[in-house]
């Protein structure tokens, strides 16, 4: 998929992420919530884990099981029912 993804595209040899529109910065707690429970919850939508944290590199793994092994996430201060 990743190689038909870029042969689609023409820029790269394998695709991985979707192109996008433009960046946003996050200036406030609110639209830090939103933008994490969107990624979080990509997985799920597309039909490859039934939960954002049976995603193995999902980083809601971080902030859920306090699990660290894949990627360390500063998650201090965040509340577990912060994230979906």
């Amino acid at each position: 998929m990743f190689e038909q993804a870029g042969a689609e595209t023409e820029r790269a040899e394998f695709k991985v992420w979707q192109d996008s529109f433009w960046e946003q910065n996050i200036f406030t707690e609110k639209f830090l919530k939103q933008k994490l429970d969107y990624i979080h919850m990509n997985p799920v939508r597309a039909g490859i884990a039934s939960n954002a944290i049976d995603y193995p590199y999902s980083s809601a793994r971080n902030y859920y099981l306090d699990d660290h092994h894949l990627i360390e996430i500063d998650s201090r201060g965040v509340a577990k029912e912060w994230v979906k």
